[in-house]
């Protein structure tokens, strides 16, 4: 990368004497211990990115940018991290002025090369006291040794030499086993936005990482140079990052000198900015951690993140230009102003102003249905001032011609004709004539909603339709409260052609289930938001409950079906099945967070889980009723965990307690 030269023209007159900086031969020990420990606070990190992105400048000096360097992670069976390219290697009398001059670079007068510094070459020293050079070149393969020698400055020898037909340059640095997990984060955390993707041997699991992180690259907005992402998916915690040659650097938002811009950047909250520039557009630090914040390098920036913010409002006002009504318009507009917490954009829509994400009703009167999705609150109509929107939003409305008394019931039926239920994002409107019911029809910010006229809705009054002549029982309502049994009940009246959940009781005391295991199975389905009222039945009425009724053990099996059905638990219950009695040892394993070389037992590893609190509670459930109702519909989990205990049979029979990580590795290794 090109270096910012300054022309300076000093003027001086009548100095008497002067002496140039220099640095004593005594103290070079000193100034070199200072730039290969102090210059990088992430030393692993720093040793990969250093010497990867001069591979990768290797394969651009030679015409070859396009193919990928290797390298090769270090393991507790092979512990070397080497970095190979396949550029044109170097000659002894290169390889002498690179790696054993601070300062030396070959790279300053090209932007298309990373370094520049002359420093990368040497940072495996802040790492270790020695390392491995191995260059191929004009058909010869040089074995280098550079280690810190007795003096403390350092360095190079060459060691072997014999002839070779490839090319090339290849640093070997041993890794201590207790630092590889901190070598394999660090070649993740860097390669994984390498481009191009390099080749990584010795851990299969790490290479998958790697390839995968551009298929999950989940991007919100993006442009020619830059993308919005969800922060979640990256370690990183700057919400701004500028990439420059296959290298992250992470920008201060405070830094930057303009106001406006930092309102903007700030208010991205959950999500990172990543946008790309030419090597050489900004100044990277000494250790290439950060930017070098001098005055070019700010101004840059903000003429750059400047004409992101003008592409970003370009592209948001694109996406609700798009919609297909002002009701899909407040939709995009909620799920990337609120979502991604931009801040002074303007959204407009056909000429129509967007400033927020709730519309609030200027006509009739508002009730919303509110269930709430935990606890022992009821759900109900609740009056309200304004409707968000939502993809799944149904609104009611009704002028006086509509009776009171029906309205609700007119709600019901609908919903139960086209196959939905009392939920969220139900709305009401109530007009006190109909010429305001008009004028809110006509109103273009509910245009393309989900609206419904409760007038032009077939309707049929519950009463009336009743077959059946309601018929009055002496029952009892199930509290749970008291110590003898009499106290766990209160006296009521039922319609036995009516609707209810009931259990058959007989002297207080109910049938196939002990109050004690009552009381749990309650919890057990109120923890998961079924909380029906308990009518006890007398034995001799129960015969007589017309098709209404439904005894509280059938409730409970056709709630949990539904539960299951719609949170999709039946693959957690099924690895529940497969994994109820498996080997203890096997989840120690997991705990250990080793990536093995076999897929098969990396695999079958990140498949075994915890049984999640949902299926917990139906076991539960289950056995309180004593009876059968989780059952396992694919053995798939079953059969992989058979196959893998009879593959690695040791596993169960070891004492985990003393086998350490590099035993278990060479075990697995051996039988694969």
């Amino acid at each position: 990368m090109k270096t910012d030269v300054s022309s300076t023209v000093v003027y001086s007159d009548g100095f008497q004497s002067e002496s140039f900086f220099t640095i004593k031969q005594d103290n070079l020990a000193h100034v070199f211990g200072i730039l290969r420990n102090q210059l990088y606070s992430n030393k692993p990190l720093a040793v990969i990115r250093e010497y990867c992105t001069n591979a990768f400048d290797a394969h651009v000096d030679a015409g070859i940018a396009d193919e990928p360097i290797i390298v090769t992670v270090p393991t507790h069976i092979s512990p070397v991290l080497s970095i190979r390219d396949k550029g044109l290697g170097l000659s002894t009398e290169q390889v002498y002025d690179i790696f054993a001059s601070y300062g030396e670079s070959t790279k300053r007068n090209t932007n298309s090369q990373v370094g520049m510094l002359g420093l990368g070459s040497k940072s495996a020293f802040c790492y270790t006291d020695s390392f491995t050079v191995v260059s191929y070149h004009n058909g010869v393969k040089s074995v280098y040794n550079a280690f810190i020698d007795t003096t403390q400055i350092g360095k190079i020898s060459l060691i072997h030499s014999e002839p070779t037909n490839e090319t090339g340059l290849e640093i070997k640095v041993n890794v201590s086993p207790y630092d590889i997990s901190l070598f394999n984060t660090a070649i993740v955390d860097f390669l994984k936005y390498f481009n191009p993707k390099p080749i990584i041997l010795n851990n299969d699991a790490l290479n998958r990482q790697i390839i995968d992180f551009d298929i999950n690259f989940a991007t919100v907005l993006s442009g020619d140079n830059w993308k919005v992402v969800h922060k979640s998916r990256y370690s990183v915690s700057d919400i701004v990052n500028i990439t420059m040659g296959n290298v992250i650097y992470p920008v201060n938002i405070s830094s930057l000198p303009s106001q406006n811009l930092r309102h903007f950047l700030e208010g991205f909250r959950h999500y990172f900015l990543y946008v790309d520039v030419p090597i050489g557009t900004v100044k990277p630090s000494a250790s290439r951690e950060s930017l070098d914040m001098n005055t070019k390098t700010s101004q840059v920036l903000v003429d750059t993140l400047n004409k992101v913010k003008d592409e970003i409002q370009a592209e948001y006002s694109k996406k609700i230009q798009s919609a297909k009504s002002m009701w899909d318009a407040l939709l995009t507009y909620d799920n990337l102003h609120n979502k991604l917490g931009f801040s002074g954009l303007e959204a407009n829509y056909n000429g129509v102003k967007i400033t927020s994400n709730v519309i609030i009703n200027r006509h009739g009167r508002i009730k919303s249905y509110v269930k709430p999705s935990q606890g022992t609150a009821k759900a109900q109509w609740k009056k309200d001032i304004a409707i968000p929107p939502h993809k799944s939003t149904i609104i009611f409305y009704h002028d006086t011609t509509i009776p009171m008394n029906s309205v609700y019931n007119r709600v019901v039926q609908y919903l139960d004709s086209i196959g939905d239920e009392l939920r969220n994002h139900l709305h009401i409107i109530s007009f006190t004539s109909t010429e305001l019911m008009e004028t809110w029809l006509s109103d273009i910010r509910f245009d393309g909603a989900n609206k419904v006229n409760l007038a032009n809705v077939a309707y049929i009054n519950p009463k009336k339709s009743n077959p059946y002549k309601s018929v009055k029982s002496s029952a009892f309502i199930y509290t749970g409260h008291g110590y003898r049994n009499y106290a766990k009940w209160t006296e009521t009246t039922i319609d036995i052609n009516g609707s209810g959940v009931y259990l058959p009781v007989k002297r207080n005391i109910c049938e196939g289930i002990s109050f004690d295991a009552l009381d749990r199975l309650r919890e057990d389905m109120k923890s998961l938001n079924y909380n029906p009222q308990i009518i006890g039945v007398k034995y001799d009425e129960v015969a007589n409950l017309g098709s209404g009724w439904v005894n509280y053990f059938d409730y409970c099996k056709q709630k949990c079906q539904e539960y299951i059905d719609i949170n999709e638990l039946q693959d957690g219950i099924n690895k529940y099945f497969a994994y109820c009695n498996i080997h203890r040892n096997w989840y120690a394993l997991k705990r250990r967070n080793i990536a093995f070389r076999s897929d098969d037992i990396n695999t079958f590893l990140n498949n075994l889980k915890t049984t999640t609190y949902s299926v917990e509670r139906m076991l539960s459930i289950q056995r309180n009723m004593n009876v059968t109702m989780l059952n396992c519909t694919d053995n798939k989990y079953l059969d992989e965990y058979n196959a893998i205990n009879e593959k690695y049979f040791l596993i169960p029979d070891l004492d985990m307690s003393w086998v350490v990580d590099d035993t278990l590795i060479k075990y697995i290794n051996m039988v694969n």
